[in-house]
């Protein structure tokens, strides 16, 4: 499975079906947690050359540490969930 491949697999089992059972900022971090903290430097490549990718992770970055109000909130990820099935349908 490519990075690419994997990455949506992630998205798409793990962190839009805890939608309805864990936090925005949460969820977030997980997004954040898998690109960022990626210690095998799986994404990295994919980071820096698709800019979905770029996107999603800035985007869930922000929205982690974000204390903007919960209409910014639920924008952000509105934003994020479109994203990533943007980057789905790629």
């Amino acid at each position: 499975m490519n990075p690419k491949q994997r990455l949506i697999k992630f998205l798409d089992e793990e962190i839009l079906p805890a939608e309805k059972t864990e936090s925005r900022e949460t969820l977030a971090a997980y997004i954040v947690g898998e690109l960022v903290c990626d210690y095998d430097d799986i994404y990295e490549e994919l980071i820096e050359n698709n800019f979905k990718v770029q996107q999603i992770s800035d985007i869930a970055s922000d929205l982690e540490w974000s204390n903007g109000s919960e209409v910014q909130l639920e924008y952000m990820w509105r934003e994020l969930k479109n994203l990533i099935e943007e980057l789905k349908n790629e």
